[in-house]
């Protein structure tokens, strides 16, 4: 999905958290598409890391993984 978008030349992340930002202990998982910079993954890491864990996943599929194992919990504020 991140590649068909990123052939327009914009850098999009694929973001999934899981809600407990007001506590700090929000755990986002992220894909970039290629193309990507080093320095737009620091920025992204930076900024996620300000709510909690961040990850970057391998692959964008793993995504997936990570809706399945919060459930609906992202659905409903912390």
């Amino acid at each position: 999905m991140l590649a068909h978008f990123a052939v327009c030349g914009g850098r999009i992340f694929l973001i999934m958290r899981i809600a407990a930002i007001g506590i700090g202990a929000c755990y986002s998982a992220w894909s970039a598409p290629p193309g990507v910079t080093d320095q737009d993954r620091d920025r992204i890491h930076a900024d996620l890391s300000a709510i909690g864990i961040d990850n970057q996943l391998a692959e964008e599929s793993q995504i997936d993984r990570v809706t399945a194992a919060s459930g609906s919990s992202s659905a409903y504020p912390a």
